[in-house]
C-alpha cells in the first residue's frame, strides 16, 4: 500500500514544483488511467513471477543439502 502511495504524492510533488498543481493533478490522474487500463497487464506479470518464484522455493525445499 505505502509504495502506491508514495508514486503518486512524489509525481505530484515533481510536476507542482515544475509547473501547476492543476497539471500535477492532471498528472495523477492520468498516471491512474494508466493503472485502470493496463492493470490485467500488470497482473500477468506479477503472477507469472509469482509462479516462478514459488517453484524455485519448492525445488530449494526438497533440495537436502
Amino acid at each position: 500500500m505505502i509504495p502506491q502511495l508514495i508514486f503518486p504524492v512524489a509525481v505530484f510533488h515533481y510536476v507542482s514544483a515544475s509547473f501547476d498543481e492543476f497539471i500535477a493533478a492532471y498528472c495523477v490522474g492520468a498516471l491512474g488511467l494508466i493503472g485502470i487500463f493496463f492493470r490485467n497487464v500488470f497482473f500477468n506479470i506479477i503472477v507469472k513471477t509469482y509462479k516462478s518464484q514459488k517453484y524455485s522455493a519448492l525445488d530449494a525445499y526438497k533440495q537436502t543439502n
